[in-house]
């Protein structure tokens, strides 16, 4: 929404049915154009070049063959010049036993990085967060963090 409110040409794609659906109706109650799409990143047609690629907090979820895959395709379609933001999960730290079971392709710490080498590092962090979920669970993820540009 940030990025269609400043006029850029904006995708989403999410395998939730019920989350584009929502960034549908709030983008629609701003009269943004956004094109959102239901699909599973593993299976994720790309059919154009974008100036920014940005994948937050998902690859980790699906298995190391599969996020090596999505990465290699998300290089792939970035434009000349254009930019991949992606943070993950490392296995710095053991996964909380209620997510150990979703986290099937955690990074290994600076993994990430290592993907990225032969792009400009923009910025490159690893970090701690501490969130808490409803119903008062805590968690503690340790996340590798990437701003890198495709040079032409």
């Amino acid at each position: 929404m940030f990025l269609a409110e400043r006029g850029f040409d904006v995708t989403a794609v999410d395998i939730s049915e019920h989350g584009i659906g929502k960034l549908r109706s709030q983008a629609a109650q701003r009269g943004l154009q956004v094109r959102a799409e239901v699909a599973d990143m593993r299976r994720y047609k790309w059919v154009r070049e974008f100036g920014l690629i940005i994948s937050h907090g998902c690859l980790h979820l699906i298995e190391r063959s599969a996020w090596q895959h999505v990465l290699e395709h998300m290089k792939t379609h970035t434009a000349a010049d254009g930019y991949n933001v992606v943070a993950v999960f490392t296995d710095r730290l053991a996964p909380p036993p209620d997510l150990e079971a979703f986290c099937i392709g955690l990074f290994r710490e600076g993994e990430l990085f290592d993907f990225y080498r032969n792009w400009k590092i923009e910025s490159q962090q690893s970090y701690t967060i501490h969130d808490e979920h409803p119903g008062g669970i805590r968690h503690t993820h340790p996340i590798d963090k990437i701003v890198a540009r495709k040079v032409a």
